[in-house]
């Protein structure tokens, strides 16, 4: 069974179905906790930290991207709690950087097609 913890207001609906039903799923993430940080800093504006339960932090910059973007980048983090980490994947690279993320971007493609 799987466990997602966050605060109201944190995440929108349909981002909280995507890492629940989606990305917890495909990645075989049993517990995480989502928690918001008030900085107004641009960078970083979302992190992991590996905890006993993995808890990743958002910020309000993070929280004005798309929903496309916030879910590669929400991915992103979930391949970091998977022990992944940046550098080159294949042709794709797995970078801090969004733009230069091309790994991220596919495997968020990869669950939208795998997990519908």
């Amino acid at each position: 069974m799987r466990k997602l913890t966050v605060k109201r207001g944190v995440l929108t609906r349909g981002d909280i179905e995507f890492l629940f039903y989606k990305t917890m799923s495909f990645f075989s993430i049993r517990e995480l906790r989502v928690v918001y940080d008030p900085s107004k800093a641009k960078w970083p504006d979302i992190w992991v930290s590996p905890n006993r339960i993995p808890e990743i932090t958002v910020t309000e910059t993070w929280r004005r991207k798309s929903a496309g973007q916030r879910r590669t980048e929400l991915v992103h983090e979930c391949l970091h709690i998977k022990g992944l980490q940046h550098g080159k994947k294949g042709k794709l690279e797995y970078s801090t950087h969004p733009v230069k993320d091309s790994f991220s971007r596919k495997v968020y493609k990869d669950i939208l097609r795998v997990m519908g």
